[in-house]
């Protein structure tokens, strides 16, 4: 059985390349790599995926020759991450989930779709929290 979840309002770590990184709930992140020359504090940042591996965006410094983005690896960091970054009332949800045994629906909404051969032009959108923890959005055709 997996365990309930906890808010987190700090999350911090350490990179394989020696950056020391702060996640904060209030959207701010702190990267900082004396060998690097890295000293980053920003409001936001954003989760991407970089050269197939998911990263931090950080923002852009300059170096001689320009400016360069900065992306932070956060390879085995990402669910403690998100878990900083996703709401209270979603931590609610999975723990409810997590201890019932049973899915317990996040939302559910209908949307357009686009798609010429099919008869209706609408689908049904739901993300459930599961037993394990994971949340997982499910789209099926309406019709």
């Amino acid at each position: 059985m997996t365990d309930p979840i906890e808010p987190l309002e700090v999350y911090e770590f350490e990179t394989d390349a020696g950056t020391r990184v702060t996640v904060h709930r209030s959207g701010g992140i702190q990267a900082v790599n004396q060998s690097q020359n890295i000293n980053i504090e920003r409001r936001l940042y954003t989760i991407e995926t970089h050269n197939g591996q998911e990263v931090l965006y950080a923002g852009i410094r300059e170096t001689p020759d320009g400016s360069e983005k900065i992306y932070v690896p956060v390879d085995g960091h990402m669910d403690k991450i998100r878990q900083v970054d996703m709401p209270k009332e979603a931590i609610e949800v999975i723990n409810e989930a997590i201890e019932s045994g049973e899915e317990v629906r996040l939302s559910r909404s209908y949307v357009t779709t686009k798609d010429p051969d099919v008869e209706s032009d609408l689908d049904h959108v739901e993300t459930v929290a599961t037993p394990d923890g994971e949340v997982v959005t499910r789209r099926t055709h309406c019709g």
